[in-house]
C-alpha cells in the first residue's frame, strides 16, 4: 500500500527574548503496576508517583529562550496565544517517575543535535569556523518518538479545531521504553523542504491519506522537520495541508549539512545497526 502522509503541525511556539539509550540506572525488574495517569501504563511497569513530563524537553526549550508563547493548543481560545510562559510551565503530569527517568539519557543525547542546529543557523556577518560534530542517531530517533508520544497523550493537541488525545499503540511504547527494534522502513525521516530558520517549533500527528489513521508524528525545530513514521508499507511523502505541498523524505541519513553565508555545519548521525547511504543538505544564505 502506498499513501501520502498528511503532516499537520498543530502547536507552535514563538520565543520572547530578554524577559538513545534508556537510563541504565533504572531497575530492570518489571513492577507489575499500571499507573492510570501514565501514558506508558499499558506496559504494566509503572511506579506510584506521577511526574511532570516535557514532551519537548525542558533543556531543549531553554535553548530557544527564557519564555515562550504558545498558539493552537486545546487550552487556548481559537486563534489566541498564551501569555509568555517559562519552559518549566510547558509540562504535564503524563508519566510516572519510573518511565520519566528512563528517558532522561535520551533527552541529554538529543540536546546535542538541537544545539548544533541553532549554531548552524546563526545569522552573523562575522565569519565563523566550520564545524563537524557527531550525534547519536538512535537517541535522536527515540527523542522524536518521545516528543510525539508526549504531545499525543497530553490532550493539548488541536486537530481540525478540536481537542485531540490519542491512545498510543503498544508497539510505540515498547520501542521507546523497552528497546524493541523498529520495524523495517520505520523510524526517523527528515523532510526535503526549504528550511526557514526561526527560533521556535511546531509538533503534531501524521495521518495516512488513505484511511486517516495515525501513522506517526513530527516536529519542526527552527526550520528542520523530523518525523517518526511507523507504517513500513507507506510511501514516505509528507503533505503539509496548509500549503498543499508534498515533499519527499530521507530515511535515517548519515549526514546533515547546513551551509550558511559565513560557515558550514556538518552533523554526522551515528547509528548502531544501520548503514546510512544518504545525506541531507540545507542552504541558508
Amino acid at each position: 500500500m502506498k499513501a501520502v502522509l498528511d503532516w499537520q503541525p498543530v502547536q507552535e511556539v514563538a520565543v520572547y527574548y530578554g524577559a538513545g539509550q534508556r537510563k541504565d540506572e533504572v531497575d530492570t525488574m518489571v513492577t507489575g503496576y499500571s499507573h492510570p495517569g501514565c501514558y506508558a501504563k499499558a506496559l504494566n511497569d509503572c511506579s506510584p508517583e506521577l511526574t511532570i513530563e516535557h514532551y519537548v524537553s525542558k533543556s531543549i526549550l531553554d535553548l530557544l529562550g527564557d519564555v515562550h508563547v504558545i498558539s493552537n493548543a486545546s487550552w487556548l481560545a481559537s486563534g489566541a496565544q498564551s501569555k509568555p510562559l517559562p519552559s518549566s510551565a510547558l509540562g504535564s503530569k503524563i508519566l510516572c517517575k519510573r518511565h520519566n527517568e528512563m528517558l532522561s539519557d535520551v533527552d541529554a543525547r538529543a540536546k546535542v543535535f538541537f544545539e548544533q542546529i541553532l549554531w548552524a543557523f546563526s545569522d552573523t556577518s562575522v565569519a565563523l569556523p566550520n564545524r563537524n560534530v557527531a550525534v547519536d542517531g538512535d537517541a535522536l530517533e527515540l527523542w522524536v518518538l518521545k516528543a510525539c508520544c508526549g504531545i499525543f497523550a497530553s490532550g493539548e493537541l488541536l486537530v481540525q479545531g478540536r481537542s485531540a488525545e490519542y491512545s498510543l499503540p503498544l508497539e510505540w511504547l515498547r520501542i521507546l521504553f523497552q528497546g524493541v527494534p523498529w520495524t523495517r522502513n520505520t523510524g526517523l525521516h527528515i523532510r526535503h523542504a526549504k528550511a526557514t530558520p526561526h527560533r521556535g517549533f511546531a509538533i503534531g500527528p501524521v495521518f495516512s491519506s488513505d484511511n486517516n489513521e495515525l501513522s506517526g508524528g513530527g516536529i519542526e525545530f527552527c526550520g528542520v522537520e523530523l518525523f517518526v513514521l511507523l507504517d513500513p508499507d507507506m510511501q514516505k511523502l509528507i503533505m503539509e495541508t496548509q500549503a498543499a505541498e508534498v515533499s519527499s523524505t530521507t530515511y535515517r541519513p548519515g549526514t546533515i549539512d547546513i551551509v550558511a553565508r559565513t560557515h558550514k555545519t556538518t552533523i554526522e548521525l551515528r547509528w548502531k545497526a544501520w548503514q546510512p547511504t544518504h545525506r541531507v543538505e540545507y542552504r541558508y544564505e
